[in-house]
């Protein structure tokens, strides 16, 4: 089932359909980061992160990131996004419900979550 899922977002990314990928963070992230109580940095694993907008965001903001993705297409696109601006983000391909087969390591401090969970 999970290739399934993997095709059907790889096509649309591909195409365009849906959503489209943006590179603006999510504004509770950056209200996390940023804001009068802002978090310490530390480890963060954005799970679900699409193309990488707040994996990116994170890791410029002096987070170790990790970005989880089931779709290639769009870890594809992470990766050169990140690499264009310098910014050291480790981006995985696989499925967020089994974290531990993909070797991403433990002891995160922050847990991204920007509309992954909601869909499984």
């Amino acid at each position: 089932m999970n290739s399934v899922f993997r095709a059907a977002g790889d096509l649309g990314y591909r195409l365009g359909l849906g959503p489209q990928p943006s590179d603006v963070p999510d504004h509770r992230l950056v209200e996390l980061v940023e804001g009068p109580d802002k978090l310490t940095p530390g480890r963060a694993i954005d799970l679900g992160c699409g193309t990488g907008r707040n994996a990116i965001y994170l890791a410029r903001h002096d987070w170790d990131t990790v970005g989880v993705e089931m779709v290639g297409y769009a870890v594809e696109v992470a990766r050169r996004k990140a690499a264009a601006q310098e910014v050291p983000v480790q981006f995985v391909q696989g499925d967020v419900t089994r974290l531990a087969d993909l070797g991403v390591g433990t002891e995160f401090t922050l847990l991204m979550d920007g509309g992954c969970y909601h869909t499984i």
